[in-house]
């Protein structure tokens, strides 16, 4: 999967193909794949605080709605960074050691920080709107494992959008998975600037000021 052939690029968003190495198209997606899964450990332990009766003394402290959901935020998106960081450097130092092609970042790494920044808070938006509806862990889980790998699936994480029926590629736009990795090759690729990314950094954004609304308007409730 990772050996140095040459792919050919394509999204839903009507940009000419670009050829592009499979680590530059793998490194970034699975990156982005694996940020996703902090939805999974951040709603199931709200779920626990839940149902062990922990969550309604977490709400009366200082803080209230917010200061509960913006410190599982800090922490949730700090592993999502750590961890973006490891595959980005195992992209660029490990795998030309085991007969790939190296990483070219082109001196990009501020930008896909910032990518990997909008793409943790969506997650992690996403993680705790979950934690607040679902009923319980097992839903929780299940919900989230569903939607992540549909997510990655329309976005070209797991099949480049090049690869897929020409009905299905439009539908790359709606996923974040495919707004992060759209974002990605826009930098390493095409040579973008991040003023050339702000459509996919702004809808990221919008969707977990989305998420985290719903999440504290469902907790005002409760």
């Amino acid at each position: 999967l990772l050996q140095a052939t040459q792919v050919r690029t394509q999204d839903g968003y009507g940009h000419d193909a670009i050829l592009a190495t499979s680590v530059q198209h793998n490194v970034p997606a699975w990156s982005l794949f694996g940020i996703f899964f902090i939805i999974l450990p951040l709603s199931s332990v709200m779920l626990q605080e839940r149902s062990y009766g922990i969550f309604p003394r977490i709400l009366l402290m200082p803080g209230g709605r917010l200061g509960m959901l913006g410190g599982r935020l800090l922490a949730y998106l700090l592993v999502c960074m750590i961890q973006f960081s490891i595959v980005l450097a195992v992209g660029f130092f490990l795998l030309p050691h085991l007969g790939t092609d190296i990483l070219q970042l082109n001196g990009k790494v501020v930008p896909l920080f910032i990518v990997a920044i909008c793409a943790g808070l969506t997650a992690c938006g996403f993680g705790l709107l979950l934690g607040v509806l679902a009923r319980s862990e097992q839903q929780a889980i299940m919900i989230a494992s569903v939607t992540i790998v549909i997510a990655a699936a329309l976005g070209g994480i797991m099949v480049p959008v090049y690869m897929m029926p020409n009905s299905m590629q439009p539908l790359s736009v709606i996923s974040p998975l495919g707004w992060g990795i759209e974002a990605c090759q826009v930098l390493l690729l095409r040579g973008g600037v991040l003023r050339d990314i702000l459509p996919q950094l702004s809808a990221m954004i919008i969707c977990f000021c989305a998420c985290v609304m719903i999440a504290l308007r469902k907790l005002s409730h409760n």
